[in-house]
């Protein structure tokens, strides 16, 4: 196991899925700044289901699944730099000011969440 030693950072350990949806619920927002172009990522869509307002890199499946200002934001650039950083926390304290920008996002990302049961029954229609 790894240790993050910086201020501001907590490693809590295994966390059950239970404990992270609660904490994603209560968090409002979800980083997800990186730079792995993931070709589905899991902890987007357990955000988005959480109505967290994920803010995330465009690399990978986050560009095609994320549309910047509707269902959550995109934010360019490298995923270590303090300027995109300040750019990820800009685009938060924007949504921090209008309450109600930030709920239709969340709005929108629930719903366009996956729900499985609905893509293998398509599937089993085509097949």
């Amino acid at each position: 196991a790894t240790s993050i030693d910086a201020d501001g950072v907590v490693d809590h350990g295994l966390v059950s899925q239970p404990e992270i949806a609660s904490g994603l619920r209560e968090a409002g927002f979800a980083m997800h700044l990186q730079s792995i172009e993931e070709a589905f990522s899991i902890s987007v869509s357990e955000a988005m289901a959480a109505g967290a307002v994920v803010v995330a890199s465009p690399v990978g499946a986050l560009k095609e699944r994320i549309q910047s200002g509707k269902n959550g934001i995109l934010v360019p650039g490298d995923h270590q730099s303090a300027e995109t950083a300040g750019r990820a926390a800009e685009a938060i304290l924007r949504l921090l000011r209008k309450p109600h920008r930030a709920e239709k996002i969340r709005r929108r990302a629930i719903g366009g969440v996956v729900d499985w049961d609905d893509v293998a029954l398509m599937w089993e229609r085509l097949i």
